[in-house]
């Protein structure tokens, strides 16, 4: 390539620069918020099943604290959250659809049920990834996770912050 070549190319792309610049800025403000709203959405929706998780390990795994903990985490490791959709319906308001991709519940719960009969003095010989193998193999289910649950959050706008309501 020549030199005319080269700085004629130049030349084009300094045109093309501020445009580019503009372009990054008003899809950066169209979009800047749905990170934060998608932030609340997730964190509310994972507080609520991991609360739903613990109430259900203590009253299925009452024998053992450390299996309780085992199971409890056992189940967060295997679960992710992601938001499908955000929705702004102006600009204090929005709503966001949250997909939980976890073990399935009456996997969960057979797991947690097995897990409960479990005496203390052998909770910790007990292999919470076992278990579920042979659940599943019972069952003629996988182990592998999926979408479970989906929840419509509605989150808010105080301040400079979203939050989801109360």
């Amino acid at each position: 390539m020549s030199w005319e070549g080269l700085n004629s190319t130049l030349k084009g792309m300094k045109r093309l620069l501020p445009v580019l610049l503009i372009l990054g800025f008003v899809l950066n403000a169209c979009t800047g918020g749905n990170a934060d709203i998608k932030k609340v959405a997730i964190a509310d929706v994972q507080a609520r099943f991991e609360e739903g998780l613990e109430e259900e390990a203590k009253t299925t795994i009452p024998n053992s604290a450390w299996l309780r903990t085992e199971f409890i985490t056992f189940i967060k490791r295997k679960s992710e959250y992601r938001v499908d959709e955000v929705n702004k319906t102006s600009d204090t308001q929005a709503r966001a659809v949250v997909t939980i991709k976890s073990i399935l519940a009456p996997q969960r719960r057979m797991l947690a049920e097995i897990a409960g009969r479990i005496p203390d003095d052998k909770a910790r010989n007990f292999n919470l990834t076992d278990a579920l193998s042979m659940i599943a193999k019972k069952t003629g289910s996988s182990t592998e996770t999926t979408d479970i649950s989906i929840n419509h959050i509605q989150v808010v706008k105080f301040g400079d912050s979203w939050m989801v309501p109360k």
